[in-house]
Protein backbone atom coordinates (compact mmCIF):
# COMPACT_ATOMS: atom_id res chain seq x y z
CA UNK A 1 0.00 0.00 0.00
CA UNK A 2 1.30 3.54 -1.32
CA UNK A 3 1.81 5.87 1.19
CA UNK A 4 -1.75 7.27 2.16
CA UNK A 5 -3.68 9.20 5.68
CA UNK A 6 -7.00 6.99 6.91
CA UNK A 7 -8.39 10.36 7.42
CA UNK A 8 -9.90 12.55 10.21
CA UNK A 9 -13.38 11.39 9.47
CA UNK A 10 -11.86 7.76 10.93
CA UNK A 11 -9.91 9.45 14.49
CA UNK A 12 -8.89 5.98 15.53
CA UNK A 13 -6.66 3.23 13.44
CA UNK A 14 -6.55 -0.07 14.48
CA UNK A 15 -4.36 -2.75 12.47
CA UNK A 16 -4.16 -6.45 13.79
CA UNK A 17 -1.04 -8.85 12.03
CA UNK A 18 -2.36 -12.12 11.14
CA UNK A 19 0.57 -13.89 10.50
CA UNK A 20 4.16 -13.21 11.02
CA UNK A 21 6.70 -12.88 8.28
CA UNK A 22 9.81 -14.78 7.19
CA UNK A 23 13.02 -13.12 9.22
CA UNK A 24 14.56 -10.00 7.02
CA UNK A 25 11.19 -10.35 4.69
CA UNK A 26 10.15 -6.66 5.31
CA UNK A 27 6.58 -6.07 5.07
CA UNK A 28 6.38 -3.41 7.90
CA UNK A 29 3.80 -0.59 8.54
CA UNK A 30 5.83 2.65 7.97
CA UNK A 31 5.35 5.62 8.99
CA UNK A 32 7.45 8.06 7.56
CA UNK A 33 6.94 11.42 9.49
CA UNK A 34 7.55 9.39 12.81
CA UNK A 35 10.47 7.73 11.30
CA UNK A 36 9.02 4.39 12.85
CA UNK A 37 8.43 0.75 11.04
CA UNK A 38 5.98 -1.74 12.73
CA UNK A 39 7.16 -5.53 12.05
CA UNK A 40 3.74 -7.68 11.60
CA UNK A 41 3.66 -10.31 14.72
CA UNK A 42 1.06 -12.27 14.87
CA UNK A 43 -1.85 -11.59 17.14
CA UNK A 44 -0.34 -8.26 17.56
CA UNK A 45 -2.03 -4.88 16.49
CA UNK A 46 -0.87 -0.99 16.04
CA UNK A 47 -3.10 1.73 17.33
CA UNK A 48 -2.89 5.16 15.47
CA UNK A 49 -5.17 8.02 15.75
CA UNK A 50 -5.71 9.91 12.95
CA UNK A 51 -6.88 13.56 14.11
CA UNK A 52 -5.97 15.87 16.72
CA UNK A 53 -7.61 16.78 19.92
CA UNK A 54 -9.07 19.60 18.22
CA UNK A 55 -10.83 17.63 15.31
CA UNK A 56 -8.01 18.37 12.27
CA UNK A 57 -6.28 15.67 10.23
CA UNK A 58 -3.04 14.82 12.20
CA UNK A 59 -0.41 14.60 9.05
CA UNK A 60 2.03 12.86 11.15
CA UNK A 61 0.05 9.69 10.81
CA UNK A 62 0.59 8.77 6.89
CA UNK A 63 1.56 5.62 6.65
CA UNK A 64 2.33 2.58 4.09
CA UNK A 65 2.42 -0.94 4.45
CA UNK A 66 5.28 -1.89 3.06
CA UNK A 67 5.03 -4.99 0.46
CA UNK A 68 7.18 -8.37 1.82
CA UNK A 69 9.76 -9.38 -0.52
CA UNK A 70 9.25 -13.41 -0.14
CA UNK A 71 5.84 -14.04 1.81
CA UNK A 72 2.30 -13.00 2.30
CA UNK A 73 1.35 -10.91 4.48
CA UNK A 74 -2.33 -11.00 6.25
CA UNK A 75 -3.82 -8.29 7.94
CA UNK A 76 -7.26 -6.75 9.47
CA UNK A 77 -7.89 -3.16 9.31
CA UNK A 78 -10.36 -1.57 11.88
CA UNK A 79 -11.58 2.04 11.26
CA UNK A 80 -13.61 3.67 14.33
CA UNK A 81 -15.88 6.34 13.93
CA UNK A 82 -16.47 8.97 16.40
CA UNK A 83 -19.71 9.69 15.23
CA UNK A 84 -22.53 7.43 13.41
CA UNK A 85 -21.93 6.99 9.89
CA UNK A 86 -25.33 4.78 8.71
CA UNK A 87 -27.91 3.54 10.98
CA UNK A 88 -29.14 -0.40 9.98
CA UNK A 89 -32.32 -1.16 11.13
CA UNK A 90 -32.75 -5.22 11.35
CA UNK A 91 -35.81 -6.84 9.17
CA UNK A 92 -38.32 -8.70 10.93
CA UNK A 93 -37.63 -12.17 11.40
CA UNK A 94 -39.99 -14.57 9.37
CA UNK A 95 -42.70 -16.34 12.24
CA UNK A 96 -40.48 -19.76 11.51
CA UNK A 97 -37.04 -18.52 12.32
CA UNK A 98 -36.17 -21.24 15.06
CA UNK A 99 -36.93 -24.00 12.12
CA UNK A 100 -34.29 -22.45 9.98
CA UNK A 101 -32.09 -25.06 7.70
CA UNK A 102 -28.23 -24.96 9.23
CA UNK A 103 -25.22 -24.61 6.83
CA UNK A 104 -21.81 -26.44 8.13
CA UNK A 105 -19.52 -23.88 6.03
CA UNK A 106 -16.71 -26.06 6.56
CA UNK A 107 -17.95 -29.12 5.13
Amino acid sequence: FSEHHDGKFRPCTIFVYLNDLPPDDEGTTFFPHLGLCFVPREGCAVMWFNATAEGAEDSRMVHAGRPPLMGTKYGINCFFNDTRMRLLHAPKLPDDFGNARIVDVRA
